[in-house]
């Protein structure tokens, strides 16, 4: 049997077209490589979905974990994730990871994965998606905020070439108007300004639309438990003579533009068509809770409020919010220290996107540096002993051997479920 080192990337247990594109890359990169690569999702079919892919929704057709719960005893939202623990504990026991990385580890079935690796002492590693189109990264401590790259201490300084290069980045991608998700063509300001119907004086506040059961709100947003509920606090403030606002719903979010309309009433106009660039540029200043938005304002030299917590959130190029001070009164003196120190906090912004994208964020089609980034990971790390090669392991999860294993070693390991719960 071969003795590789051995990693297990977790995907979306349900279709996610945007990650789709991201699986394959990572299988590109490992095709004969000096690891073995398991992905572990849901997934029914697939044309590059060949061996070493577990389909968790096969295996739960296959064995009910949901038999876990009624032996522990658990009720609630406990018994509905219990059977969770027990299928991630099972699928890594069998394959033996020597390193895990799971895609937005933070909620629902996925966090569980991520505990269980950490209660198994294997190493883990988050994935997520990057704040430049097409980016993503992976990262040993978490996602966002919680990331290595969102401490304090990291003050990158790439050199100017690497600024130059990123500042052509932006140039074409200001001209292709693309964001994080896929956004409408571009379209003539002095339109736009029109439709929002902008007189002398006022100025712009761009709130851009969250996906609200995202970890980003869902776990980083402690002033405010939704979008709607930060906007109404922002429209609650903003007096109608200094002040119209433009909203853009997500496009993968929960609200439609009704829903934004009935709370701004008159104080501005929700524009579903809008691309985001065009907001951006149009804005004086950009308030939202932690939307990638925040950065693609910052990179383009413009003031940004952050009502919540991001990876910007220490850095000295945006505002954050003051839960003791109105909404107007935050937005002016946001707009007024950027616009002082506008020159500096641009730069400061370029110096760290340059960064992520020289030294952090993996790129579509990019397989060298995807296997690259693995092997500087796992530098030094040694292979365990494995029981099962790829072949095998996969047959176990594809006959009865599977369904039997779980019920018999399930009723041995019920004490340790207590113990990750605790955790």
């Amino acid at each position: 049997m071969n003795n590789k080192i051995r990693i297990v990337f977790v995907e979306s247990m349900a279709e996610d077209a945007w990650l789709r594109p991201v699986v394959k890359d990572v299988y590109k990169a490992f095709k004969n490589s000096e690891y073995d690569l398991f992905i572990v999702g849901g997934r029914k079919d697939d044309a590059l979905l060949e061996r070493g892919y577990v389909n968790v929704k096969a295996l739960r057709s296959n064995y009910n974990f949901s038999k876990v719960t009624s032996i522990i005893g658990r009720k609630g939202a406990e018994a509905t994730l219990n059977p969770c623990f027990a299928e991630a504990t099972a699928i890594f026991k069998v394959i033996q990871p020597d390193a895990i990385i799971v895609w937005n580890g933070l909620l629902g079935h996925r966090a569980i994965y991520a505990k269980v690796a950490k209660s198994l002492n294997i190493p883990l590693y988050y994935a997520e998606k990057g704040l430049l189109p097409e980016s993503w990264y992976i990262d040993p401590d978490g996602i966002n905020p919680m990331s290595s790259v969102a401490r304090r201490n990291l003050q990158p300084q790439p050199s100017k070439d690497t600024v130059d290069e990123l500042r052509f980045k932006l140039g074409r991608i200001d001209t292709d108007g693309a964001s994080a998700w896929e956004q409408p063509k571009r379209n003539s300001l002095s339109k736009i300004r029109e439709q929002l119907g902008v007189i002398n004086g006022q100025r712009i506040v761009f709130f851009p639309g969250q996906v609200d059961s995202d970890s980003n709100v869902v776990l980083f947003s402690n002033n405010f438990k939704d979008s709607l509920d930060a906007l109404k606090w922002l429209v609650k403030d903003l007096p109608e003579k200094n002040f119209v606002l433009l909203v853009k719903p997500h496009p993968k979010g929960e609200l439609t533009a009704e829903d934004f309309k009935r709370v701004i009433g008159n104080k501005g106009k929700v524009l579903s068509d809008i691309n985001i660039l065009d907001a951006i540029e149009l804005a004086d200043c950009i308030v939202t809770i932690n939307s990638t938005v925040a950065f693609e304002a910052a990179i383009r030299a413009k003031p940004v409020l952050l009502l919540g917590e991001g990876v910007l959130s220490n850095r000295n190029f945006v505002s954050n919010y003051n839960l003791t001070m109105k909404a107007d009164i935050q937005i002016d003196i946001c707009i007024e220290d950027y616009n002082a120190n506008k020159e500096g906090f641009h730069q400061d912004a370029l110096s760290f996107a340059a960064y992520l994208d020289s030294q952090y964020y993996l790129y579509r089609n990019d397989f060298r540096k995807i296997a690259n980034l693995f092997k500087s990971m796992l530098n030094g790390s040694k292979p365990k002993k494995k029981i099962f090669d790829i072949k095998e392991a996969m047959d176990f999860f594809h006959n009865t051997t599977f369904k039997n294993f779980v019920r018999f070693y399930m009723e041995n390991f019920f004490n340790t479920l207590r113990c990750i719960w605790k955790k």
